[in-house]
């Protein structure tokens, strides 16, 4: 979980456990930088969610050549 004023930045190839999630708080940002986030033994895991209060929501943001797999929950905004 990604805390309202949190930043978690990726940058390398992350293996998200079977059912495991990534939730960005309203005022979060999860910077996805040239990572592969998936499940190293190809089961499903429960995606990125971003939750918003208000008109404040988390946010994701892409750079470069990032690879979300091995899930279908992820629906959000992408930010270059």
């Amino acid at each position: 979980t990604i805390q309202s004023g949190g930043e978690l930045k990726i940058s390398c190839r992350t293996s998200i456990p079977k059912n495991g999630k990534i939730t960005v708080q309203p005022g979060g940002k999860l910077i996805l930088d040239g990572c592969r986030l998936h499940n190293a033994c190809g089961d499903d895991w429960k995606g990125i969610e971003l939750l918003k209060k208000g008109n404040k929501a988390g946010e994701v943001f892409y750079i470069g050549e990032t690879k979300v797999e091995d899930t279908a929950n992820f629906r959000g905004p992408i930010k270059n």
